[in-house]
């Protein structure tokens, strides 16, 4: 499947960004430990791929010289899952903190204050943990490879288990109540991960499907909240010991290198190893008995029941395969299955998804289901299945198909995190299929196409997958509100017991290493390893330049066009900005509906059907949004936003599909909307417990403290008043619907107000025609004129926001210029001074998944932490940061230096053709022009120790203020 509906968790995206010619020069190995094994053309990416063995370990390197200036890096493991206390994820958290060179117990903080990469993290997969990097400036890319080469070798948390206690888990006591708690910074993001209802949803689907008592992904690869603190230093070395060898891996590397030195890097770790075997998952081997399971999943008042009807596959399963057939049976709207649940108008939203693990499984979902109705459901399913296993699929729906799917492959350099991407995408194609290309090269289209051309294939694989393969169960979720509410007593419970049955001697024991571990996260690392780890100096930085974007303005019957020459590889990139400032609070609620209902019904020359036929045939993107920006904090831009994207030979079908929605709407899809309208309510209801949505919640409330304007804001990205709003709809489904018509054509007819609109625009070389298809559209829109609305400051009384999540988290903000100062660039020091303070505080200290300080456009200050289980502490943090600037004033010259390099990364970046429409939008909205950027540059390098006393002085005005949430 395509698109998951709102539950289906996020997985990686295949794409990459090119950019520059390729490096001239002899590919071929002068490293003796290394053969090129395969040499190859990957026309997506721009590149040529060379791929390399190691002789002595056998493991594979894959090298993508596409002449990119940003150079990548990413390594990747394979490190099956054998219990829920998520080892591979606090392992993969532990590599980086610290290494047998480079020793220093928070090696990840200091790196980018060292260094300039351009993407710096490390991700566990539920099958391969994968530790990417990217940079621009060619000496951080050496230094960064080496340090992460020796962490992932050579990390100290196999003999230090303080950093298993920081990064994991350990025992704490509540600062507030002296009460033992757990605490560890996976301990807490998992905490706050498992929040989320669907969390916890799939991970019982999980156990339903995977039965088998050491079936892989039977196991929370995070791991869960109540096992890791199950998690021993001897696991840990197991881990360590039994997958991460050069022989259970793969290497990438991408971008204008001199290949044959990082080949030469690569074998001074290599070599210390001899040939092991690659690790081996454990997969599902009993069959699955075709029952119904009934189970419950914790989410608030209100949440819909979600049926799953799912088919586990084989071991090894070609995932494009599955998603294709899947998509043909449910994607679409003339889709065979997806039509049958609509004709019988059944209750709730219908989806058909797959996974795309080593042994994936598809389901047919119903969110929103009724419990009378899954036994047809079911029935008229399997029916239809077979008969498409006979018969085969409508071929406009493969044709379809296909062309969403190629889609895809156009938009091959739109990744906006390449290391992450290349690396994910390469370790899964190698360790599920040992293709390491498939997936991020054309091979993959090549045998969809192979497929669509082949009706008989298909059908084939209906019945392999779906009719003959009786691997399957259904299971039936209803929401439990008191979940959350009774894992925290039962964490609470057995804290208890556990301290009471403890002797004197032991509890005095726990309570000193609990002392001994403050102490070690405390105490100063020695100058001589701070030192040791590889950097550069201001002194180093050549050829740093700003990223800019030409652009022409130009006035077309009052609309602003603006026409950026960037390299779009062929699509139209559009955005729509309608000035919105006119709407009510009810009118800008009416509008969030108005943006998930558009494409849900007729229009006058159009079924629904064909409308979502052509979004997906001509279109790569289309959605709606509402976008509020502050400038110079007295400046509100309020833009309602359609943003679209298409290839030129498109355009016929795409303005008319536009012309027909925009003024053809007619709302009448009643079905439809309303389980569109059933959707989006439960997701609004979840987002209550997502642990990201209250921190958005927190940081805006703080700040809509010190600038009302921040209320538009917190409106635009938050939309909890919707929910009674939803409810009486749908609690009144009939006699509402008029009305909600009614109120979505009014809604439609302010919205689209051709007064202050500009129009953005990007596809070098394409503008004229671009403009021949555009103002037809536009001419129809009328211009009436606007009259701003206007909001009051939030009250400092109201501080708390309470939401059902079982960590928490606290903004404190404010504003520079409310506080008396203009806005320099060294202030962007001062701000990546502070948040290095939070960060070694509040989440290497405290355990908190997150923290930080940032400086806003509009020059607002936030300071916010995130999964955060110890919110006194992390108040007790944001008071001491005058004294953490006081004691800086005595920090070494080196150290300062290293917040002003920290500052100079934008220089050093690489964009996406979508990022730079959006950056220079940004930069137009702002009036941000050259002259301002170089002013900035020069002002971070002029920034000196002697600027500390104001930074000290800024922040003690923004601790005495206390706008926090």
């Amino acid at each position: 499947m395509k698109v998951l509906i709102t539950l289906m968790l996020t997985t990686f995206l295949i794409s990459c960004n090119v950019k520059g010619n390729k490096e001239a020069g002899n590919k071929e190995v002068v490293n003796k430990a290394f053969k090129l094994i395969e040499t190859r053309e990957v026309k997506n990416l721009g590149a040529t791929s060379y791929t390399y063995e190691h002789i002595k370990t056998g493991a594979k390197v894959v090298y993508l010289d596409d002449g990119s200036a940003e150079k990548v890096f990413g390594i990747a493991f394979k490190t099956p899952v054998v219990d829920n206390t998520g080892v591979n994820h606090v392992f993969e958290h532990s590599v980086l903190a610290g290494s047998k060179k480079f020793p220093h117990k928070s090696l990840f903080s200091e790196l980018d204050t060292k260094n300039i990469p351009t993407f710096l993290n490390a991700m566990t997969g539920t099958d391969f943990t994968v530790y990417p990097f990217s940079a621009v400036e060619p000496k951080s890319f050496d230094n960064l490879m080496d340090v992460y080469l020796d962490a992932v070798f050579n990390p100290n948390v196999l003999e230090d288990e303080n950093i298993l206690k920081r990064e994991g888990w350990r025992y704490d006591r509540n600062p507030s109540n002296n009460e033992l708690m757990f605490n560890g910074i996976v301990y807490n993001e998992m905490r706050g991960a498992f929040s989320n209802p669907y969390r916890t949803l799939f991970y019982k689907l999980d156990l339903l499907t995977y039965t088998d008592d050491m079936a892989n992904y039977r196991f929370s690869s995070g791991g869960l909240p109540s096992a890791i603190p199950n998690l021993t230093m001897e696991h840990l070395r197991e881990t360590h010991a039994k997958y991460y060898t050069p022989s259970n891996s793969i290497v990438v590397l991408a971008g204008k290198m001199d290949i044959n030195k990082h080949l030469a890097l690569l074998d001074e770790y290599f070599s210390k190893y001899d040939k092991t075997e690659k690790a081996v998952l454990e997969v599902q081997k009993t069959p699955l008995k075709d029952v119904l399971h009934e189970e419950t999943y914790p989410a608030p008042q209100g949440s819909s029941n979600i049926y799953f009807y799912t088919t586990l596959m084989e071991p090894k399963t070609s995932t494009p395969e599955l998603a294709f057939i899947t998509s043909l049976l449910a994607d679409y709207e003339i889709s065979p299955l997806k039509k049958l649940f609509k004709e019988k108008k059944f209750s709730g939203s219908f989806s058909f998804s797959n996974d795309s693990s080593f042994q994936p499984r598809g389901s047919i979902i119903v969110q929103g289901a009724n419990k009378s109705e899954i036994k047809e459901i079911r029935t008229l399913m399997d029916k239809k299945l077979l008969e498409l296993a006979d018969k085969g699929i409508d071929p406009e729906v493969v044709d379809l198909a296909l062309r969403d799917y190629k889609k895809e492959l156009a938009k091959s350099q739109y990744s906006s995190q390449r290391a992450e991407d290349l690396s994910a995408n390469i370790a899964t194609s190698y360790f599920y299929y040992d293709k390491p290309l498939f997936t991020v090269s054309d091979d993959k289209i090549k045998v969809l196409e192979d497929l669509a051309k082949d009706p008989e294939k298909i059908k084939e694989l209906i019945r392999k997958y779906y009719v003959d393969n009786h691997n399957k169960f259904e299971a039936f979720f209803t929401p439990d509100p008191k979940g959350l509410e009774e894992i925290a007593i039962k964490e609470k419970e057995t804290l208890k017991k556990y301290e009471s049955s403890l002797t004197p001697e032991e509890l005095d024991k726990l309570n000193n290493d609990i002392k001994k571990f403050n102490e070690w996260t405390k105490a100063p690392v020695d100058k001589k390893i701070t030192d040791s780890i590889p950097s550069i100096k201001l002194s180093d930085l050549k050829d740093s330049q700003i990223s800019t974007v030409e652009r022409d303005v130009e006035e077309i019957d009052g609309v602003k066009m603006v026409n950026n020459h960037i390299n779009t590889y062929g699509i139209n990139l559009v955005s729509l900005k309608f000035d919105s400032s006119g709407l009510t609070k009810e009118d800008k609620l009416k509008a969030k509906l108005y943006y998930g209902l558009i494409t849900s019904s007729s229009t006058e020359d159009y079924s629904y059907t064909d409308i979502s036929n052509n979004l997906t045939k001509y279109f790569f993107a289309f959605n709606l949004s509402n976008n509020t920006n502050i400038i110079e904090n007295t400046t509100l831009s309020r833009r309602f936003t359609v943003n679209f994207e298409y290839l030129q030979d498109d355009s016929k079908e795409v303005y008319k599909t536009l012309d027909n929605l925009f003024f053809k709407n007619k709302f009448d899809n009643k079905l439809e909307i309303k389980n569109r309208l059933n959707l989006y309510r439960d997701a609004l209801i979840n987002t209550m417990s997502d642990s990201g949505a209250v921190n958005k919640a927190a940081s805006l409330k703080s700040l809509a403290m010190v600038n009302p304007y921040y209320n538009y804001i917190l409106e635009d990205q938050l939309s909890f008043d919707l929910i009674p709003i939803i409810n009486k709809i749908l609690n009144n489904y009939d006699e509402e619907f008029p009305k909600l018509q009614k109120d979505m054509k009014e809604i439609q007819g302010k919205l689209f107000n051709k007064s202050n609109l500009v129009v953005f625009y990007a596809n070098e070389g394409n503008y004229d025609n671009f403009k021949k298809d555009l103002l037809p559209l536009l001419d129809k829109i009328k211009a009436t004129p606007i009259t701003p609305t206007n909001y009051a400051k939030s009250e400092k009384e109201k501080l708390a926001i309470i939401a059902p999540v079982q960590n928490g988290t606290t903004a404190w903000g404010n504003n520079l210029k409310y506080l008396g100062y203009d806005y320099s660039g060294k202030y962007k020091v001062m701000s990546n001074m502070i948040n290095e303070y939070l960060n070694n505080v509040i989440r290497i200290q405290n355990g908190a998944y997150g923290a930080w300080f940032s400086l806003t456009l509009n020059d607002d200050m936030i300071a916010s932490t995130y999964r955060d289980g110890e919110i006194d502490k992390t108040l007790e943090t944001y008071e001491n940061i005058p004294k953490f600037l006081e004691s800086a004033k005595d920090m070494p010259q080196d150290v300062f230096d290293g917040f002003k390099l920290k500052s100079m990364t934008k220089y050093y970046q690489s964009y996406t053709p979508d990022q730079l429409l959006a950056l220079s939008y940004t930069r137009y909205l702002y009036n941000i022009n050259m002259e301002k950027l170089e002013k900035e540059k020069a002002e971070v390098l002029a920034t000196t120790k002697d600027d500390i006393p104001e930074f000290i002085e800024i922040m003690n005005k923004f601790v005495e203020n206390k706008n926090y949430n």
